[in-house]
């Protein structure tokens, strides 16, 4: 991974990030940064100093010595306690308040920053009774707002409301972790009600919501700070690209629910790759998977496995006679999302069909693979950019474009760019290094290794992209988390010392490693 990642480090350098980011991004970001090294306790200790820092600079000891810092018992919370710790190094009168218990304090670095608060000279208070917060305010200089982070869902309650209303109402110049409490951080508005911060200490970027003008009068002037995750993180895939793509399987949830996906793929010369990428997204828990497949073959499929449903169309491949009968299939159940190309072959007859078949359902969520690939280079069809993955390999990029690609990194990130760019969609060029490409946004994947150059593991990854695109994913996020995914799984059995993997033995570890990486806990 090492050697990988170095390679693509001078392409990094000369990419320029988005200014802003969404709540989700800035999770991923955090969660990618953990994968691949950084803790989170480091983060929140950079995050909670530069506040600090920040302080001591705009609101000198001599004029601002009375400091009250209001803490929620999440990570924002976990910030305030290590602001609060540095401003008292820094000699500040430094008072604390902890709006819960310490019991109900979130994550383990937010706890270990309470402990070592505690250690500290710091004066705290867990209450939240509204006449004592009122009289700390009165006696305060300044109050540090660390109540709520990006992570508020729906409207601020009580106590909180008043909480934040009592602050606003306070005259005193407050000074936000993050972002003020109680302010959307993707739209921008209150939720509710919010702290009208003096200065907002915002952390690695600027948040989307404060794209939205209305939000001046809550943040405030604001400081970008950054808490030390490198630029690299943002354009490597990671854990947290695959954590935030899950769809959580609700209790009460019926069949189809959990995504439906149709393969349209196979003819008389291959019969296995449908059944690898339908057997893939069953695996990785799609409630209902179908796979189109020529007659000739239909059995076969169906033998792969009993949970394969299987519906058959006349003739040995898909021609244009049998399109209608193609289509009539896909239009007659709501399938989240499809699967075009794997064992489609290469007849003329099939590459003329494959374009009237994708002009019909362009529109539709769509993952286009192998063969369906191949008929593209002739084709101007134009689809949705956040609907549509294509995943070639750089011979079938080659083909689309009618170019020739060189090998590097750079080469073929521009590539990528140009494929994105021609059919508007999003890009998976397969290879050592995956690349990664919708539009603007660029991401590479390091993981998986030389024992994934058999046939079939890029029918299983349409299968994995297709079940994330079925739970409501845009195609980038799922692009980008089934790449990670499947070069992770194909690590992992390396690492067992394998001296050969198959399409089915990543299949079998679907389940068990979707549920591992979804119950890590960063």
């Amino acid at each position: 991974m090492e050697e990988k990642i170095n390679k693509i480090i001078p392409v990094i350098r000369k990419l320029t990030p988005s200014p802003h980011a969404s709540s989700e991004e800035i999770r991923i970001h955090e969660v990618n940064s953990y994968y691949y090294g950084l803790k989170p306790e480091i983060l929140m200790e950079n995050a909670g100093a530069s506040v600090a820092e920040v302080v001591h600079e705009r609101f000198p000891v001599d004029n601002f010595s009375n400091v009250l810092v209001i803490c929620g018992t999440g990570n924002n919370g976990g910030d305030g306690f290590v602001c609060a710790r540095h401003l008292t190094l820094k000699g500040y009168s430094v008072k604390v308040v902890l709006l819960g218990s310490p019991e109900k304090i979130r994550s383990r670095e937010a706890k270990l920053n309470w402990n070592l608060l505690l250690m500290s000279e710091t004066k705290v208070y867990t209450t939240t009774d509204l006449d004592l917060i009122s009289q700390l305010l009165n006696s305060s200089d300044l109050v540090v707002d660390a109540i709520f982070g990006i992570g508020l869902k729906g409207d601020v309650k009580e106590p909180f409301r008043s909480i934040i209303e009592l602050i606003n109402s306070s005259g005193k110049p407050v000074v936000s972790i993050d972002l003020p409490s109680g302010l959307d951080a993707d739209k921008g508005a209150p939720c509710g009600v919010s702290i009208k911060a003096t200065l907002t200490v915002t952390f690695h970027k600027a948040k989307l919501g404060f794209k939205n003008t209305g939000s001046s009068k809550y943040v405030g002037d604001v400081i970008v700070s950054s808490i030390g995750i490198p630029k690299s993180v943002e354009f490597l895939t990671g854990i947290g690209d695959f954590k935030f793509s899950l769809k959580e399987r609700d209790e009460f949830s019926k069949k189809g629910d959990n995504g439906r996906v149709l393969v349209i793929g196979g003819s008389d010369r291959y019969s296995g790759a449908p059944a690898i990428s339908a057997l893939a997204s069953l695996a990785c828990g799609v409630d209902i998977c179908v796979v189109a497949a020529p007659k000739a073959i239909s059995n076969v499929i169906r033998s792969f496995s009993p949970s394969l449903i299987v519906w058959s169309y006349k003739g040995d491949f898909l021609s244009e006679e049998n399109v209608k009968q193609v289509l009539e299939l896909a239009q007659s159940y709501e399938f989240d999302s499809i699967v075009v190309g794997p064992g489609l072959g290469t007849r003329e007859e099939t590459l003329s069909a494959i374009i009237s078949l994708l002009d019909e359902i362009k529109d539709r969520r769509l993952v286009i693979d192998a063969d369906a690939l191949k008929a593209l280079s002739s084709s101007e069809i134009k689809f949705k950019l956040d609907n549509v993955i294509m995943t070639p390999h750089l011979g079938e990029l080659s083909r689309m474009l009618t170019a020739k690609i060189g090998n590097s990194v750079a080469s073929r990130l521009e590539a990528a760019r140009e494929a994105s760019q021609k059919f508007n969609s999003t890009i998976l060029l397969k290879g050592p290094i995956d690349t990664i490409v919708s539009g603007d946004k660029v991401k590479f994947n390091v993981t998986g290794n030389a024992l994934m150059t058999v046939g079939g593991t890029g029918d299983l990854l349409s299968g994995m992209c297709a079940t994330l695109m079925a739970w409501g994913n845009q195609a980038f996020k799922a692009a980008c988390a089934a790449s990670f995914v499947n070069g992770f799984i194909g690590d992992m059995l390396r690492d067992e010392n394998l001296y050969s993997i198959s399409p089915i033995d990543i299949i079998s570890r679907i389940p068990e490693t979707f549920k591992r990486l979804s119950l890590k806990q960063f």
